[in-house]
């Protein structure tokens, strides 16, 4: 991790590194020299490179407050880091939710058409049992105009046959008389 601060009106940049399974503080001035000071010590290394860096007391108050600012830097930094983080993870949450309600509105367009097409088809069916009935009723009444001619016709064939048994008994009554 690294972070950049500003100490006595000068900017520096620092990073906590691991070296021989110790933390190690880096801080590192404008000039380009690094103060270098391993976690739990008390004497640090300043200098352009390793091998020609000087031992130093850190607990000088100079040096102290230094350290002391660049200890604040990376904390503010990982909090800075920590905070993108959940922005990100919010951003993603919303890109999700966003997402999941384009999909809820395109399911409730979708539902909305099924029901448009339920309510026509339940339109459709009761004007076909409309139409069954009245096809049914018309059917009815033609039978039953069918019946009563029917009916009626057997009743003209049989008052036919009573007109013929009584013209016939007539005329046999009327030969009876001429005969005699």
């Amino acid at each position: 991790m690294k972070a950049e601060f500003y100490f006595d009106h000068r900017t520096y940049t620092c990073s906590l590194v691991q070296v021989d399974f110790v933390k190690e503080l880096k801080i590192k001035n404008y000039q380009g020299f690094v103060l270098a000071i391993k976690q739990g010590q008390k004497i640090g290394l300043l200098g352009k490179t390793r091998h020609n860096a000087k031992k130093i007391d850190v607990s000088q108050s100079h040096f102290y407050n230094l350290i002391k600012a660049a200890m604040s830097a990376l904390e503010l930094q990982t909090r800075n880091d920590l905070i993108l983080e959940r922005d990100r993870t919010i951003a993603d949450g919303d890109e999700k939710i966003q997402q999941q309600n384009r999909e809820i509105r395109v399911l409730n367009e979708q539902l909305r058409i099924v029901a448009e097409k339920v309510e026509h088809l339940s339109a459709e069916k009761q004007q076909l049992a409309m139409q069954i009935r009245d096809h049914e009723i018309r059917e009815s009444s033609v039978s039953q105009e069918i019946e009563d001619y029917l009916g009626l016709e057997t009743d003209l064939s049989t008052e036919e046959i009573e007109d013929e048994m009584g013209e016939t008994e007539i005329n046999q009554n009327i030969r009876q008389l001429a005969a005699q």
